[in-house]
């Protein structure tokens, strides 16, 4: 019923041509008198004139009393000052008004980890590329806020609690995450590099995965869930054979790269092996005790998008604006990294206060094997076998799948 409405800035889609109808039909009640201070529905099943008032303004609402004054002052025939003609039109006005747009996010919260894949996210924060695309967006006041994260294990969890709009990780965290809440639609914005895994120790007897025993301890950023885990279940279908990908799963403990990086190259500790990427995998390998096992491009066919950004449906489709913004500033941030990779160092070096030699912040920048881009590669290949194996329940067939479609007219995979 119309009558039960809320004020009309509220009212349902279906009330306009309901409305219009009822406008064009004559009211079969001409002795009824309508009260212009009801807070009603006035007798005819549409809104209340406070409603009228609200959704009109002050100026438009000042017209039409002046205009019922008016007419009250020429004798013109009047029913408690409004004629029901007049009345019908002002409710008209009311619901057929533009109803008030939803009011975007004024800050967009990045969660992230430590390191040099999140260079495009620094050089966002750094240069303020994301108040900038937003102003072109017409976004006045839209800001970037980091959010720092330990490991792989918390990114969901900022999300899921609404600690952060906009996750930067790893393709097996967000298609767990998608995954088990269909309902939220998580799905990738773009990635932020392309790199390769290794699987580095520090015991000189290891040369393959079955030289792996008991007592060793491999490090990843979350034990089943990080795509470090993900990558050695891979390596160890392909050295075990089918069904035995879990193999090495018991050696594995969940630890921070950088806290995992210092346990291999310290003496005495659990940590015998470590599967990483940049800037880790080389700073360890610069150590003449640590060699490679494994490297992940043996298993997907080259390198694989390293870490990626993604969020909800609903934050998306509530804020088309500051996605889009977000989108441009990352584009902008990747072009900065290929154009002035000495600058984009310096940066990376500055924002995580790095202890390490600047001229090797610069070659790893530069790294052709680890390049910083927004398509996707090999993402596909992590989340089959995650489906394969019964890790997922199955539900993408492909890696546009996985994204949202802004990024689909890239050669993704």
């Amino acid at each position: 019923m119309l009558s039960n409405y809320l004020p009309c800035q509220e009212a349902p889609k279906h009330a306009v041509p309901e409305l219009r109808s009822l406008v064009g039909k004559r009211n079969v009640e001409d002795n009824a008198s309508v009260s212009p201070d009801s807070q009603h529905a006035c007798g005819y099943g549409l809104p209340s004139l406070t409603a009228i008032r609200s959704s009109l303004g002050y100026v438009g609402w000042a017209h039409c009393q002046l205009n019922s004054k008016q007419l009250v002052s020429s004798g013109a025939h009047m029913v408690m000052g409004f004629s029901k003609a007049l009345l019908r039109l002002l409710m008209g006005l009311a619901l057929l008004a533009p109803l008030p747009l939803h009011a975007e996010v004024v800050a967009i919260r990045v969660a992230h980890q430590p390191g040099l894949s999140y260079l495009p996210l620094m050089l966002m924060e750094r240069h303020g590329l994301l108040p900038k695309h937003g102003r072109a967006l017409g976004l006045s006041d839209l800001a970037y806020k980091s959010v720092l994260v330990g490991s792989a294990a918390a990114l969901n969890d900022v999300l899921l609690s609404n600690s952060a709009d906009i996750i930067a990780g790893a393709i097996t965290v967000m298609a767990a995450l998608s995954d088990r809440a269909r309902h939220l639609d998580i799905r990738g914005i773009a990635a932020l590099n392309c790199d390769a895994f290794y699987l580095n120790t520090n015991k000189p007897d290891i040369k393959t995965l079955r030289d792996f025993g008991s007592s060793d301890r491999i490090a990843v950023s979350a034990v089943k869930l990080s795509i470090h885990a993900i990558v050695l279940q891979m390596a160890a279908e392909k050295e075990f054979g089918p069904g035995r990908h879990t193999e090495l799963d018991a050696l594995t403990v969940s630890m921070p790269h950088p806290e995992a990086m210092a346990s291999l190259l310290a003496t005495g500790t659990e940590v015998t092996a470590h599967i990483t990427t940049t800037p880790f995998k080389k700073m360890e390998l610069a150590n003449p005790r640590i060699h490679r096992v494994i490297s992940s491009d043996s298993l997907v066919g080259g390198r694989a998008t390293g870490a990626m950004v993604w969020t909800s449906g609903k934050f998306r489709a509530e804020n088309p604006k500051a996605y889009a913004a977000f989108f441009d500033a990352l584009k902008e941030a990747i072009d900065i990294i290929r154009n002035d990779p000495d600058h984009a160092a310096r940066v990376y070096s500055e924002m995580e206060n790095s202890k390490l030699d600047p001229v090797l912040i610069r070659a790893l920048v530069a790294d052709p094997e680890d390049i910083f881009t927004m398509v996707p590669e090999h993402t596909f290949d992590f989340v089959d076998f995650m489906q394969r194996t019964g890790r997922l329940r199955g539900r993408f067939n492909g890696w546009k799948d996985l994204f949202f479609p802004e990024i689909h007219s890239q050669p993704g995979s």
